[in-house]
């Protein structure tokens, strides 16, 4: 397992987008998109190799659709907000 999440094997088809992307999609800042994946507040990406990390678009699409769930291990009730 990755920082980020599990090295899966990504299917055919799956539009992977970068933080600017997302950033763009959720109307926000690149910085804000570390902040909130590192709150636990955001869609763990995939890690593919070195220093290039990107999201599953259909996950992302999933989580927004979903309202933005707090995604983060069972320590949520002590995350602070942003």
């Amino acid at each position: 397992m990755s920082e980020f999440g599990a090295e899966a094997k990504i299917p055919i088809g799956t539009r992977l987008i970068a933080v600017d992307e997302l950033a763009t999609i959720l109307s926000t800042s690149e910085r804000t998109v570390w902040r909130l994946l590192s709150a636990g507040r955001l869609v763990r990406p995939l890690r593919l190799g070195g220093r290039s990390v990107r999201w599953r678009l259909d996950e992302v699409s999933r989580w927004i659709d979903a309202g933005c769930p707090i995604v983060g291990g069972s320590d949520d009730q002590n995350r602070k907000p942003l």
